[in-house]
């Protein structure tokens, strides 16, 4: 597991990856159990039999949970990553400790770090993402970028057409091909250098904190060395009963016959709030435990303030708009009577009023840490060229090898995006500043504020609008894969390597004293393992339905809101599209977004005032079912500190996170192993 730690925008939303911290930025869960740093670390190799069957684990029993639920509850990796480590490290320290022998502190951060490997990589699952957006879409026909329109995705960024629900079909031989080669290879190795480089400068030579860092060493210390606790494994068990029994109510009669026959994943009282007058705005709730206890594991003020957003936006705010606020109301065409739902909520005031908002907003929250921190930055950028090379450390690899990794991967991706995309190469400049240059600093100044904090920054639509500033008239630049730090992805301008959070990996590596290497070799098994098992996952699920469909519930309801908020970059270039309708980007809305998020932003930092304009921005731009559950569990850990005490629930629910996590996702994993068995039965000629 990498923690980018960030705000980054993928298929039209925010995503927030964080550890475990409380409302000060600081581990208050357990005793510090390692030294910060340590100036000759005993290197030993956390590289095992054990670790290595973990990760099969991660593969055959958390990998298609997730992938189930990111289709039918709209989980994406990043909220079941942090889970699903707890789970493995919890479950594997106990079976080792009742084998009479734990989990070494090596053994315990590799196994941890890694199993989220298993959920993050899994590559498959993008593919039909990426074929319904350019083929199958409302959006992908409007615009002509299926098969038959005018102005055809490229047909290395999805198949043109395919036969039948299998990836057997040569159709997708470019489209895998590329994005392997993008994501195996080109990512992995501006990744690493990153990591390296940022590693030397953040953690080596100027020794910060990386409270995130020291909340995995420490967790994992504390699991693998107290696993034979009695009191902490009666904790997991019973949160993992309960993890089973709600998985068997919400999940497993949609796996098992394709409906709800017992209950829906979601609850949605858009209709209700109609019915009581409040037209026009939207409320729901997701019922899923492991968001749930998301809530109550990231920190309140964060929790609250995404919920907070979620209410202005959809709840508050889509009453007010309805009812002719300052005027919007031509902005939303709500009807009564139902036909206005959740997703339909969403998606007409997420493009309609707050996505120039959204980018003010973000752009603001993004800069005022770097202009509150710029001396430092400055300093710590300036080290870079105090490194030389290293001889024959374990933690470290000269200067030449990382600079000429880190050049293999932006150089390889812009090549590549010029071969694609031929029109590109007047703007090849523009190709190097943002892959080499941009995602070079971009990577440096993140690390450097995750080394002190427990969130880093993001700037979004840095590409999408570097292309509409030099007057690019085309529309296949938005689907290359062109490296470039802090961009939302395949179909949203370009790809966002996650660098600067090996820096916070490599900071627990030496906390824990485990040979980097040996992490490396774990990790090399992991990726390329949980790719390849990621297709038989995704072919599986695939047979049993087309996707988006009815089973898939999720990507019925919001796969149509992400293909449009993605493919509205490409389509304002179009012009043999008609319009949308409504004006897309608002500069003056931008503007005042901008200058209000920025004093808001520098206030709260300034003041210490428990708010964060981070989260205001992922309300804004999510669903508010996902905020709504995060922050009833939020409340829920609230009142267990008051109930059991704040020190027994700082323990203790991390514990209770993974036991969520454990009944959750071994009961998906054994019910769609029933079901698939049962269909192929089914299909047998006896």
């Amino acid at each position: 597991m990498v923690d980018n730690s960030e705000v980054s925008y993928d298929d039209g939303t925010i995503q927030l990856d964080s550890p475990d911290l409380d409302d000060s930025g600081v581990d208050s869960g357990e005793e510090e159990l390692l030294p910060v740093f340590r100036e000759k670390p005993e290197w030993k190799s956390g590289a095992s039999w054990r670790v290595g069957l973990a990760i099969i684990y991660g593969t055959i029993v958390l990998q298609p949970a997730a992938i189930w639920l990111s289709w039918t509850v709209g989980l994406q990796p990043w909220q079941l990553v942090s889970s699903f480590e707890y789970t493995a490290i919890i479950l594997f320290s106990t079976l080792a400790a009742r084998s009479g022998k734990n989990l070494s502190r090596q053994e315990a951060f590799v196994l941890f770090s890694n199993v989220g490997t298993t959920i993050v990589e899994s590559i498959a699952a993008n593919f039909i993402f990426f074929y319904y957006l350019s083929r199958k879409s409302p959006a992908a026909i409007t615009y002509g970028f299926d098969a038959g329109g005018s102005n055809p995705a490229p047909n290395w960024f999805a198949p043109l057409e395919i036969v039948g629900r299998t990836f057997l079909d040569a159709a997708w031989i470019p489209s895998i091909l590329l994005w392997i080669i993008v994501f195996g290879v080109l990512v992995k190795l501006v990744d690493l250098s990153v990591g390296f480089i940022t590693y030397q400068l953040f953690v080596v030579e100027e020794r910060l904190p990386f409270p995130g860092a020291q909340v995995w060493a420490n967790a994992c210390v504390a699991i693998s060395e107290k696993a034979k606790m009695p009191r902490k494994s009666r904790i997991l068990v019973y949160s993992s009963m309960i993890g089973i029994g709600f998985s068997l109510v919400v999940h497993s009669t949609w796996i098992l016959f394709g409906r709800p026959i017992l209950i829906n994943p979601w609850i949605d009282a858009t209709g209700s709030l109609e019915t009581f007058g409040f037209e026009g705005a939207s409320f729901g709730i997701l019922l899923d435990l492991i968001l749930f206890a998301g809530g109550f594991v990231m920190p309140f003020k964060m929790v609250a303030s995404i919920f907070i957003g979620g209410l202005i936006a959809y709840t508050i705010g889509g009453a007010l708009i309805r009812n002719d606020f300052a005027g919007l109301g031509y902005l939303y065409p709500w009807s009564p009577g139902g036909q206005y739902g959740l997703s339909e909520v969403f998606e007409t005031l997420l493009l309609r009023v707050w996505v120039s908002p959204i980018i003010g907003f973000a752009v603001a929250a993004g800069m005022v840490p770097i202009i509150r921190n710029r001396h430092t930055i400055w300093a710590g950028i300036k080290k870079i060229r105090d490194i030389r090379d290293i001889q024959e450390r374990r933690d470290m690899i000269p200067l030449w090898l990382i600079m000429s990794m880190f050049l293999g991967g932006t150089l390889g991706s812009v090549i590549i995006t010029v071969i694609l995309v031929p029109e590109l190469l007047p703007l090849i400049w523009l190709l190097l500043l943002l892959s080499v240059v941009w995602t070079f600093f971009f990577n440096i100044i993140n690390a450097r504020i995750i080394g002190e904090s427990w969130v880093g920054l993001s700037i979004p639509y840095v590409a999408q609008g570097s292309y509409y500033a030099v007057g690019y008239t085309g529309y296949k630049a938005f689907f290359a894969p062109l490296l470039v730090g802090g961009a939302g992805g395949p179909g949203h301008g370009g790809i966002a390597p996650g660098g600067y959070g090996w820096a916070s990996v490599f900071k627990a590596c030496r906390m824990t004293e485990t040979d980097i290497r040996s992490y490396l070799k774990i990790y090399f098994f992991a990726f390329p393992l949980t790719m390849l098992v990621s297709f038989v996952w995704v072919q599986a699920f695939w047979q049993f339905s087309d996707i988006p469909s009815s089973l898939f519930n999720y990507t019925a309801e919001f796969w149509p809101v992400n293909a449009q908020a993605a493919l509205i970059w490409p389509a304002e270039n179009l012009p043999d599209v008609e319009g949308l309708g409504y004006e897309l980007f608002h500069l003056d809305w931008m503007a005042l977004a901008f200058i209000g998020g920025f004093i808001l932003t520098w206030t709260f930092s300034a003041f210490a005032i428990p708010f964060e304009m981070v989260g205001l921005t992922i309300g804004l731009s999510q669903p508010i079912l996902f905020s709504s559950i995060a922050f009833l569990g939020a409340l829920f850990g609230k009142l267990m500190e008051r109930m059991r005490g704040k020190e027994w629930w700082q323990e203790n629910r991390n514990v209770i996170a993974a036991g969520f996590g454990l009944g959750e996702g071994l009961t998906i994993a054994i019910v769609a192993a029933i079901a698939l068995i049962s269909r192929a039965m089914w299909i047998w000629p006896i």
